[in-house]
């Protein structure tokens, strides 16, 4: 890892100065432990030990990252990740962004490292002199990853010479297998002597695919279900009981409101209080208007779940009656107050 200490330096080269004693913590820890156990041996009378200095949240970053860099030459790449990333929490400084990337780089999460070189070079900009080097790492890490998603596959028997293509795209053998976007793909072979053999294959991101040329490929037969005649049935018969179930929900609304209407009424007969009749003639009023919308919306509904239920009945009858009989023929037409059915049966 040699960019760490030359990059690192430079960054936190005013916290080191600020903090002389931050390097010598450890001796100077030793120290002070080695005095009172000497002080206490010659019977001296204890001191009020001194307070320890608070770091600050840069000092503790730098103990954080010569932690980190020692981690990293000892290979403990994931140790050296952690404290990598809490020095940048305390000193979000860009240099500790490259040094997070080059330790997912060794974990083996080109990923992530890609992440940190580009957060790297978008924190310094023009400033960034590696940029070269940092871009170059990034385009080898991203072919990695574009690799990693590729699915793998390995024909069986494949003939000698032989061409493949993935989608109509002529493709190479890698290691002995075709590489593939995931998703479905049709990989044909071209024998030189010999018809073209040809698959379909639905691959996962990395997935590895094992297959033998000239296997017959298994052609699923049509499902068998209902036409498209008695589905339409079936929900137009599906809607009418729900526009006829709304149609109720509205018409106690609107019987509800009724009621409120009377009632209001019959306390206007019985009340002198000027206020109190304001009130009511305002709850009449409302009550009046709830009732006309909620009974008109009960009645559209149920018209039109009428007109469902015939139509999706109709429909129903045709599919199920067969084409023996007669030609039949329906139709829904507007009626005073509802819709009706008119037609040949």
């Amino acid at each position: 890892m040699r960019r760490l200490l030359p990059h690192i330096a430079g960054t936190l080269a005013l916290t080191l100065a600020a903090s002389p004693a931050l390097a010598q913590a450890p001796a100077g820890a030793k120290t002070r432990a080695g005095a009172k156990t000497k002080a206490g041996a010659e019977g001296d009378t204890a001191q009020p030990a001194a307070p320890e200095k608070q770091l600050t949240a840069q000092e503790q970053a730098a103990v954080y990252f010569q932690e980190g860099r020692a981690f990293f030459k000892a290979k403990d790449y994931r140790a050296a990740a952690e404290k990598f990333q809490a020095a940048y929490n305390l000193d979000p400084v860009p240099i500790l962004l490259y040094n997070m990337a080059r330790a997912a780089e060794e974990m083996g999460d080109p990923e992530a490292a890609i992440g940190h070189y580009q957060s790297y070079l978008k924190r310094l900009g023009a400033d960034a002199e590696d940029r070269g080097e940092v871009e170059r790492r990034i385009r080898v890490m991203e072919k990695t990853v574009a690799a990693a998603r590729r699915a793998r596959i390995r024909i069986a028997g494949l003939p000698p010479n032989a061409k493949i293509t993935v989608d109509g795209q002529p493709v190479e053998l890698e290691d002995g297998m075709v590489r593939a976007d995931p998703g479905e793909r049709r990989i044909v072979v071209l024998p030189v002597d010999g018809k073209p053999w040809s698959k379909t294959l639905g691959l996962a991101t990395g997935e590895y695919v094992e297959v033998a040329y000239g296997a017959v490929e298994k052609t699923e037969e049509p499902a068998t279900g209902m036409s498209v005649r008695a589905i339409a049935g079936w929900s137009a018969v599906g809607a009418g009981a729900l526009f006829g179930a709304l149609g109720t929900v509205f018409y106690v609304e609107a019987s509800n409101a009724s009621d409120d209407w009377q009632n209001a009424v019959d306390l206007l007969e019985i009340t002198d209080d000027e206020d109190e009749q304001r009130a009511l003639v305002a709850q009449k009023n409302e009550a009046f208007d709830t009732a006309d919308g909620s009974g008109t919306a009960a009645y559209i509904f149920w018209g039109l779940g009428a007109a469902a239920l015939i139509g999706g009945g109709a429909l129903l009858y045709l599919e199920y009656a067969g084409d023996d009989g007669p030609e039949t023929s329906a139709s829904v037409v507007p009626l005073p107050g509802g819709v009706g059915l008119s037609g040949t049966f």
